[in-house]
């Protein structure tokens, strides 16, 4: 090829690929969208949707061990639970279908101040003592990882500590109820802790990361959003690409499921945002991505009613949005979430 040619085809590549970086159209991609643009080539988190309203379905009662049940991962095809503050420091290996316990693991070296939230990735869980209604005050805030590998076989482990606080926190008065320092939600991804703050007085939710390793920590603040309630758990499905958030009105306890999908890297608030009503009286603490269109739910004992699990599934809610992700999911007789677990919805 001549010195000629050479430099026609770098133009011409340069000019392609030019063209193409200009024609992408920032929109809605999401076809369940009431603004859904079929032209769009870059999600912008505009997408809006109508309101809609799904019942949960009775799984199984739970026993009065999980009374105040607060965090809840799905993983080894069976439920990782914890209590709230005051409760045993302890994690509890679930059956989905009975809600039986069928082993308690004692984390030795922590006290369960107020455990709010556990979360997960490939190699560890981690539960959050980082809950802070009572007075707004806390300063001994932290997170517990514990190694899946340690739990194959065994009632009592040694966790490793993640401490952390707020830059922006002030000491003040104690006011039960009114703190914007409150955490009853976190989710972990590409090595770090992302925390969904339980914002009382607006009714918001802050967004805050700190790296998923022991440490001592000042969180970053990434982002807020008005997510009209209180937030009060979290997970997310890495191969999908969304994270699911449970929380309720207050005072009046009308309890919700947010779906956040299609974000890049942690602008999770910067893609589209989908509210659910949830019908029913229950006091949702917890919830678990089962697979990507089945989450569970995990309600702890209230004047709404008694502890118990239940189950939503999403299939006619998220069949738009997955089945524009074809790549991301694994050929059949080998689907799985995190590397475990199945997939099939109950």
């Amino acid at each position: 090829m001549t010195l000629m040619r050479i430099l026609f085809v770098i133009i011409l590549l340069h000019i392609v690929s030019s063209h193409a970086a200009f024609a992408q159209t920032a929109g809605c991609k999401d076809p369940a969208a009431t603004n859904y643009d079929p032209g769009a080539t870059i999600n912008n988190g505009s997408c809006m949707y109508a309101p809609l309203t799904l019942t949960a379905t009775s799984k199984a009662a739970l026993g009065s061990t999980l009374n105040e049940n607060s965090g809840m991962v799905f993983w080894n095809d069976k439920l990782w639970m914890h209590n709230d503050g005051g409760g045993a420091a302890a994690i509890y290996e679930v059956d989905t279908t009975t809600g039986q316990i069928f082993r308690t693991v004692a984390l030795i070296n922590a006290i369960n101040i107020d455990w709010e939230d556990i979360a997960q990735d490939d190699s560890y869980l981690y539960i959050g003592d980082f809950g802070n209604n009572g007075t707004g005050n806390r300063t001994d805030l932290k997170i517990y990882r514990v190694a899946k590998a340690e739990l194959a076989d065994t009632t009592s482990v040694v966790a490793d500590v993640i401490s952390f606080s707020y830059p922006q926190q002030t000491i003040g008065a104690a006011t039960v109820n009114k703190t914007d320092y409150d955490c009853e939600a976190m989710v972990v991804k590409d090595g770090n802790i992302y925390l969904f703050t339980k914002q009382w007085t607006s009714q918001g939710t802050a967004l805050y990361e700190i790296p998923a390793k022991p440490g001592t920590y000042g969180a970053s603040l990434l982002a807020s959003y008005n997510v009209g309630g209180l937030i009060t758990g979290a997970d997310i499905d890495i191969n999908r690409n969304m994270i699911i958030l449970s929380g309720y009105n207050f005072p009046i306890p009308t309890r919700f499921i947010y779906l956040l999908y299609d974000f890049s890297g942690n602008a999770f608030f910067a893609s589209n945002k989908r509210r659910i009503t949830i019908s029913g009286g229950a006091q949702t603490e917890g919830l678990a991505f089962r697979n990507p269109e089945y989450i569970y739910l995990a309600n702890e004992s209230s004047f709404l009613g008694p502890q118990r699990l239940e189950g939503i599934n999403l299939t006619m809610v998220l069949s738009p949005y997955l089945s524009l992700l074809p790549f991301l999911l694994p050929p059949p007789g080998l689907q799985h979430l995190r590397l475990s677990g199945s997939v099939q919805a109950e």
